[in-house]
């Protein structure tokens, strides 16, 4: 992830990085841990600002939609929405990207429930997403 951060900045990608404190409250709101893998993003990136791609994270106000809080509690509504599950992006096709926790993997899910496993590690899916792999 190292590389990928350096490889961005070189290309006039944008961060917002996160804090411990603003990790913490991120897992007492959601109310489950995140993974070692979510942390580090969250810690190195925050959120992506790349050219036309934009990815959740924290960093930013807690009412910003780009905010994996704000946007969590929004998609929680959602019956179907997976409960350890958090979203990295959206689709630009009305489905999501979501980080399951448990099982570190990158999900495809639409609001009409349905959930596939894309096959993805964060870092594989950030360099798929932003168009670099």
């Amino acid at each position: 992830m190292i590389e990928l951060k350096k490889f961005l900045v070189e290309n006039g990608a944008l961060f917002t990085p996160a804090s411990e404190d603003d990790i913490l409250a991120l897992e007492r709101d959601v109310n489950f841990p995140v993974s070692e893998d979510y942390k580090f993003y969250l810690k190195e990136f925050g959120t992506i600002l790349f050219k036309d791609r934009e990815t959740y994270g924290l960093g930013v106000p807690e009412t910003y939609y780009l905010n994996v809080l704000h946007a969590y509690q929004a998609l929680q509504r959602v019956p179907e929405f997976p409960g350890t599950m958090l979203p990295l992006a959206g689709s630009g096709d009305g489905a999501w990207y979501l980080y399951d926790n448990e099982e570190r993997k990158v999900f495809s899910w639409q609001i009409a429930g349905i959930a596939e496993n894309i096959e993805k590690s964060m870092l594989d899916f950030l360099q798929f997403f932003l168009g670099l792999a």
